[in-house]
């Protein structure tokens, strides 16, 4: 039970990270396309 619980958080964390990553790419390229 516990390892599910701790499979399950550190699916969650992953997810969130990745969705940071991707919005953090997201606005340098946003970023990127004003500055030229």
């Amino acid at each position: 039970m516990i390892k599910i619980r701790l499979k399950r958080c550190s699916k969650k964390q992953l997810g969130t990270q990745l969705t940071e990553t991707v919005h953090g790419i997201f606005l340098q390229k946003l970023i990127v396309l004003n500055a030229l």
